[in-house]
């Protein structure tokens, strides 16, 4: 039998042109609520701008890097975990 724990979600504001570093983000999902966001992963070279509605999967074990673009409000979601 598979057991599933549910997303962890955390919303965070982000004032204009400060930025958040999540150091390993693997399947994490960053839904921008408002504002805009640039995210940028080490190693990578795809720059994602997301706007108010717009998620994005960080598919590296990367660090990721979130910059407002504007001030900004998002979600991470965190995968569900099956035991």
């Amino acid at each position: 039998m598979k057991l599933a724990t549910p997303a962890l979600t955390r919303a965070h504001t982000i004032a204009k042109n400060k930025i958040m570093e999540i150091k390993q983000a693997l399947d994490v999902t960053i839904e921008c609520l408002a504002g805009s966001v640039w995210v940028t992963l080490d190693g990578d070279r795809r720059d994602v701008i997301l706007s108010a509605g717009q998620d994005f999967k960080v598919d590296r074990k990367q660090r990721t890097l979130i910059q407002a673009l504007d001030t900004a409000r998002i979600r991470l979601i965190d995968p569900i975990c099956t035991l």
